[in-house]
């Protein structure tokens, strides 16, 4: 039996590849500076250089605005060109057709269904129970002002009448003190005929009756008794 054991070459490491001449050194090996100090959605210096290119071209840049401009108007297509209303208002309460779905038994149909706001027969449904609300609520404020009416009413001719009546009271209280004045008038009138230095001595005199105890009344009181204390001393010198 060969027990002879075959030398086997040694393998040697493979030394490190050098760079290539068409790539710069800093793209082997080792990341962008820019990548590593943005992260991985910054450009890089190609990608940086193809969007100036892109830039530089107005007509394809402007393009890119415009494409953008009506994908963001597409995104609101169901809201622009649909076929279900926005709201609608149906026995007091408020649907948003565009954005739920609703039965049509919710509007007084007989399915279950989803309901076709196109259908003739729905929409004859709606506006007639429209119809019957417009109706109802006209005839609720007609009762409402009727009634405000037989309220306000009465009221008023009541008031009327008890200004009318004020009215004639104070119209006889009035004719009643003149025809009580004049009638004084024409006593006095005859007393003065018949004695005349009597009567206007007796007018004088009643006149100053009247007068006196309210100019006393109104005299200040600093006044009333400055001469309180000059009578009182008048008194005590005599």
């Amino acid at each position: 039996m060969d027990t002879r054991v075959e030398d086997k070459p040694i393998a040697k490491p493979l030394e490190p590849a050098e760079p290539s001449q068409h790539l710069p050194t800093r793209q082997i090996g080792r990341a962008s500076p820019s990548l590593a100090k943005t992260g991985a959605l910054a450009l890089s210096p190609l990608n940086r250089r193809r969007w100036r290119n892109f830039k530089a071209n107005r007509r394809g840049y402007y393009s890119l605005w415009v494409f953008l401009i009506l994908f963001a108007v597409t995104l609101f297509a169901e809201f622009i060109a649909n076929d279900r209303p926005y709201y609608v208002s149906f026995e007091g309460r408020s649907f948003f057709p565009v954005v739920f779905n609703y039965p049509e038994t919710a509007f007084g149909g007989d399915f279950e269904t989803a309901a076709d706001y196109r259908d003739p027969f729905l929409q004859k449904l709606i506006s007639e129970r429209k119809l019957g609300e417009a109706s109802a609520r006209a005839t609720r404020i007609v009762s409402d002002a009727e009634g405000y009416a037989n309220d306000l009413v009465p009221k008023a001719r009541g008031q009327a009448q008890q200004m009318l009546e004020e009215s004639e009271a104070y119209r006889q209280r009035k004719i009643n003190e003149a025809t009580g004045d004049a009638a004084r008038f024409n006593q006095v009138a005859a007393e003065y005929s018949k004695a005349a230095q009597v009567t206007s001595r007796r007018l004088y005199l009643e006149t100053m009756e009247q007068v006196l105890p309210r100019i006393a009344a109104r005299r200040p009181p600093s006044v009333r008794s400055a001469r309180r204390r000059k009578s009182g001393t008048g008194s005590v010198t005599r």
